[in-house]
């Protein structure tokens, strides 16, 4: 079968790319106007350190066989091949959470700041309360 590993390589560090530079520049950004950093800016810091982490592990996942089908993948068996796959995604799955959770939190603290209106704020912490509930559920 065809493999896809040229395509998680250019799907994860196109992105990534990308990733790192708007974090850059919202960094650039809060020191050239001297505003200090508030919760969006921690969470967003927080959202990318796990993203480091999934881009991390992502290349030894593909290294262990992730884009190839599991009767492809070089020195191990058809099970081997399984329980690895497993065990990576249920790694990758967890990184993948908190960088959406710390995302989702990111934004919802960029909200609460911009919009300092009361009915605004309490859409703002239904959501935040909403998101907490999916991190602990997860």
């Amino acid at each position: 079968m065809r493999s896809r590993q040229p395509d998680l390589w250019a799907a994860e560090y196109i992105t990534f790319a990308a990733a790192t530079i708007f974090l850059i520049l919202r960094i650039a950004s809060r020191r050239i106007t001297r505003i200090r950093f508030w919760w969006d800016d921690y969470f967003a810091c927080a959202s990318y350190v796990t993203a480091v982490c999934w881009g991390i592990v992502l290349p030894i996942w593909i290294h262990h066989g992730f884009g190839l089908h599991a009767k492809d993948v070089e020195g191990m068996t058809f099970t081997e091949a399984n329980y690895t796959t497993k065990k990576y995604l249920f790694i990758m799955e967890h990184f993948y959470a908190f960088t959406l959770f710390f995302a989702k939190i990111s934004m919802l603290s960029f909200y609460w700041r911009m919009f300092r209106v009361a009915n605004i704020q309490i859409f703002v912490s239904v959501l935040l309360v909403c998101s907490i509930l999916w991190i602990l559920v997860r």
